[in-house]
């Protein structure tokens, strides 16, 4: 049996080599592709890394971000771009004014102008305060959540689900 001494120490010493056995880890699978790393862009826009593949961009769409109709008066929170492989993604959430019900039909009716086939439509048909679309232009596919946050706040997300680069013409 050991003293009180001696299981402290082999403790201590399984405790550092978990550790270096972790930290020479990380470094084999590149210190890079760690948590939230940032690098500023202009003067106010800030981009950050938060995950292997992501990059988000807080108050503006991402670079690359696919053409979208944009609804009337809004702001952009924050959007980012996800890529995995040959395949990648989209998101953006936005703050606006105004009524769930008109948001979603002021998207039906845009995107259908612009020739998206609305895949499954929102029930406008109740005063619901969250609604979800989803839309389709050949394979490419938009997710749309509109959701009332009280006092006539609304939040958008658009969505690009992880879907191959081909879809965006990359």
């Amino acid at each position: 049996m050991l003293n009180a001494q001696s299981e402290k120490n082999f403790f201590l010493t399984i405790v550092v080599i978990t550790f270096l056995v972790v930290s020479g880890s990380a470094l084999v699978l590149g210190t890079d592709k760690l948590v939230n790393k940032k690098l500023t862009v202009n003067k106010a826009s800030e981009i950050n890394y938060i995950e292997p593949g992501k990059t988000e961009v807080a108050g503006e769409v991402i670079y690359d971000f696919p053409s979208f109709p944009q609804y009337p008066n809004s702001e952009v929170v924050s959007s980012y771009r996800k890529e995995e492989g040959d395949n990648v993604g989209y998101s953006s959430k936005w703050k606006l004014t105004g009524n769930v019900n008109e948001v979603t039909d002021w998207f039906v009716d845009r995107l259908q102008n612009l020739g998206w086939t609305i895949v499954i439509a929102p029930d406008t048909s109740s005063n619901m305060t969250e609604q979800f679309i989803q839309v389709a232009k050949g394979e490419l596919m938009v997710n749309l959540i509109v959701e009332e946050e009280g006092s006539g706040e609304i939040h958008l997300e658009v969505d690009f689900p992880v879907q191959s680069k081909q879809l965006y013409g990359e």
